[in-house]
């Protein structure tokens, strides 16, 4: 029987936790996304809280989730069309009959009293005061945002640290050490320069929230002027608590509770504030009793959520609700990462605590400092092409290091040679870093790129063999050894997903790893990165085509290839429009005079492509003819892995020539065409540098109606300045179904994307159940019989790589 469960979050503009409890207040999965706060975090905000919930349902083991209440405390929610904006939103995704929605700063109340009377103070990103009566009336003093504040709330006080650094600059304020700490940490000589990247407009804009960390370091070391400072925000939360005491009539209580929560009240920051706040209380009413809130207010929301279900939150459930959150805390919950030995040349993931989240404002690179690339799996044979690109594109990129991290030391060797000769003669030198420690490659990175092949290729030539065995493609993306790869590699890249959360939590990690667009899915459910799958056959194809194009005449296609709408999966989809700059549709062109070689290049027969009206990835060649594939795979004798083993051996021999000095040709073999260009162009627009299209993986957004809204897909977007727009206007023409895919292909795309769903929550979980499902329905395994003999012979292949729960 489903147990019944309740649901509490707390969505804030820091980060969002939701926590799902049984009805003893046992807590039994926790989920943690971005910012859910509305004012902040815009429409970004309701993404961050579905993520939210749907960790703590996964984590919870909730499947399908039976949740009989929520209750949701909102950062941002203070008047009516508040409340009407966020129930808006949380409709669709509200997974309980009875909920409520109330300002987060009622959560932390109820997490330190279970009632709701008494004064809360909040200071966090902002700052906002509530009392709640007898009567069970409810007002609210200051709570203006971070841009207005009440001198409180780390915004409020970023801008005093500006000022105050500012007039010791020119004179007209006292000498202050926040101005030597701008200076130190920012990189800027004059606080106007600090300033000027606050604006919307700026290559990187700051938040104002980034500046408050220096009031308290300043105030550690003793200086006046972030003394005063504090003081006075500390002053001002006093004020707010006394006058919401007056105006609720709570000052005729014999006690007065009020709660001091939020990120500069508690943890250190309070260390300093929270006494402050304390003493302008009860000097004035003492008879108040100031708490300090000692845990998430999440906890607040869940004892919201169990008033909601009927349940009394006595001591006996309350202190059920406290020791089962501590227990969580301490022992990760199934949506983390599973730990287990790492496989030679692949990137080194140790066990690491999950950090919260700075401010969730994050501008992400900054172009005017210099850019920092850390390629994960920097042993990679492929390493130097992506090397080529940033030379060629030195003019334009910034790159200030180039770190290659990597656990084999021989390959580091090898590879960071010939980087390195590389970079020396593009003047570059100075740049490069090699290191075999991930979390010092990883810290203060712009960009993250994912390369890694846990097992390395002896599991690649596992993956292939195995299937092939039992009459399978043996592929290491599809079908099968796709499958078998995501299963040991997606906890992995959560790892480093995690760790760049706490390490470098403005970075972009650039997804390379296959199975790509499986990966990619996984860091968006299961991670609070901002990620991107990128994939080099999309780029090689628009060349191809460019190539065709130049045949028939036509011109106009720009440096890069003509302008394409690509949709699809991953290694699963179709260009079903080509442009040129004009905007003219050069498709038709094409397939009228070139479908002949573009049958040959992609291995897909010409009717087939026809009648699809649409020119498609190569890799459908092994949904489109299995056997053909199957038949040609059996006959070699010999499998792709084997054939790339010896090649690597031969180019790490070549990398070792300390005479070679730029990527050699042979590196063309390995199947990375175009990757240094695909890489270094998408880092260029992320930067807003070189604003562009580019065909990657991410969330469609509603744009392949053919496929959940939610789901990661493989398509055109405009990518500028850290904004990637799935599909721009004017883009995607709709297919004779109405939909975007070609006719046709709908459900096979859909029934691969079930597949990559099931495989994540497999890997995440540890379960051998669905890991099963993934392999029994996937179009390119031919029976349950041969899953079940699949999953049997690639774990016990596999075991030293695999989740404890697969290895069972």
């Amino acid at each position: 029987m489903p147990v019944d469960l309740v649901l509490g979050v707390d969505a804030g503009a820091t980060k969002t936790l939701a926590a799902v409890a049984d009805l003893t207040g046992r807590i039994r999965g926790r989920g943690r996304a971005g910012c859910g706060n509305f004012q902040v975090n815009g429409p970004g905000a309701p993404r961050e809280v579905k993520r939210a919930i749907r960790r703590a349902l996964v984590a919870a083991g909730a499947d399908p989730p039976r949740v009989v209440a929520a209750y949701y405390g909102m950062a941002g929610a203070d008047r009516p069309s508040d409340f009407s904006y966020i129930h808006s939103f949380l409709e669709p995704i509200n997974p309980a009959p009875r909920w409520e929605t109330e300002n987060d700063a009622t959560v932390a109340l109820l997490a330190a009293t279970r009632r709701r009377l008494g004064v809360v103070v909040v200071c966090g990103t902002g700052f906002n005061c509530l009392a709640f009566t007898p009567e069970g009336t409810r007002l609210q003093v200051g709570g203006l945002g971070y841009i207005f504040g009440d001198f409180a709330g780390a915004g409020q006080i970023g801008a005093e640290v500006i000022r105050a650094a500012t007039r010791a600059y020119d004179g007209r304020g006292p000498a202050t050490v926040l101005l030597d700490l701008m200076r130190e940490q920012f990189g800027v000589e004059d606080p106007s320069d600090l300033a000027a990247m606050m604006y919307p407009d700026a290559p990187r804009p700051l938040h104002p929230a980034e500046l408050a960390p220096l009031a308290f370091q300043a105030a550690a070391q003793g200086d006046a002027v972030a003394l005063e400072l504090l003081q006075r925000s500390a002053e001002e939360m006093g004020l707010a608590a006394r006058v919401a005491i007056a105006r609720a009539g709570l000052n005729s209580l014999p006690r007065i509770p009020v709660v001091l929560a939020g990120a500069l009240l508690q943890g250190d920051p309070g260390r300093l504030l929270a006494p402050l706040v304390t003493a302008g209380v009860t000097g004035a009413y003492p008879q108040a009793e100031v708490t300090v809130l000692d845990t998430e207010p999440v906890l607040g929301a869940v004892v919201g959520a169990l008033e909601l279900a009927g349940v009394t939150v006595d001591d006996e459930v309350a202190a059920t609700l406290r020791a089962s959150w501590q227990t969580a805390e301490a022992a990760p919950p199934p949506d983390e990462a599973p730990r287990g030995p790492l496989p030679e040349g692949s990137a080194a993931v140790l066990p690491g605590p999950v950090a919260e989240r700075r401010e969730a404002v994050l501008p992400g690179p900054r172009p005017d400092r210099g850019l920092k690339v850390t390629v994960v799996g920097g042993g990679s044979t492929y390493t130097p092409e992506l090397v080529s690109g940033l030379v060629e594109a030195r003019d334009a990129f910034p790159l200030r290091e180039l770190v290659l991290m990597d656990i084999d030391p021989a390959r580091l060797e090898a590879v960071g040679g010939l980087a390195g000769r590389m970079l020396e003669d593009a003047g570059l030198g100075k740049a490069l870093c090699l290191s075999g420690d991930l979390d010092e490659a990883l810290r203060g990175a712009d960009y993250v790129v994912v390369q890694i092949r846990v097992g390395g290729l002896p599991a690649r030539l596992l993956d292939e063999r195995i299937p092939l065995e039992l009459g399978c493609i043996g592929q290491e993306t599809v079908g099968a050894g796709g499958i078998s790869c995501a299963l040991r590699t997606v906890p992995v890249v959560l790892d480093i997903a995690r760790r760049m959360e706490r390490l470098c939590p403005e970075a972009w990690l650039i997804n390379f790893t296959n199975p790509s667009g499986l990966i990619t899915e996984g860091l968006y459910r299961h991670a609070d990165v901002r990620a991107v799958g990128l994939c080099n056959v999309p780029i090689a194809m628009r060349k191809a085509l460019a190539a065709a194009l130049l045949e028939t005449g036509a011109a106009g296609t720009g440096d890069r290839g003509p302008g394409v709408d690509y949709v699809g999966l991953n290694h699963l989809g179709w260009f079903v429009g080509v442009r040129d700059e004009q905007g003219r549709e050069l498709l038709p062109l094409i397939l009228s005079g070139h479908l002949s070689q573009v049958a040959e290049r992609v291995e897909v027969d010409a009717d087939l492509i026809a009648a699809w009206g649409a020119i498609p990835n190569p890799y459908l060649r092994y949904y489109c003819h299995p056997d053909r594939v199957l038949a040609r795979m059996k006959a070699a004798g010999r499998t792709r892995a084997e054939e790339v083993i010896e090649l690597e051996a031969r180019l790490l021999e070549m990398y070792r020539n300390p005479g070679l000095r730029r990527r050699p040709p042979k590196l063309d073999g390995r199947g990375g065409a175009y990757y240094s260009l695909a890489a270094v162009e998408l880092m260029l627009s992320l930067a807003g540098i070189r604003p562009g299209e580019h065909v990657v993986s991410v969330p469609h957004q509603g744009k392949i109606p053919e496929l959940p809204g939610d789901t990661v897909a493989e398509l055109t977007c405009r990518v500028d300045r850290g904004e990637i727009t799935p599909a721009p206007a004017g883009t995607l023409t709709p297919a004779a179904s109405g939909g975007t895919l070609p006719p046709g292909t709908a459900g096979l795309v859909r029934t691969v994307k079930d597949c990559e769903l099931l495989a994540i929550e497999a890997a995440v979980r540890g379960s051998r159940p669905l890991a099963y499902l993934a392999l029994a329905s996937h179009p390119l395994v031919p029976s349950a019989g041969v899953a079940r003999q699949l999953l049997e012979r690639l774990v016990e292949a596999h075991a030293a790589y695999l989740p404890p729960g697969l290895r069972a």
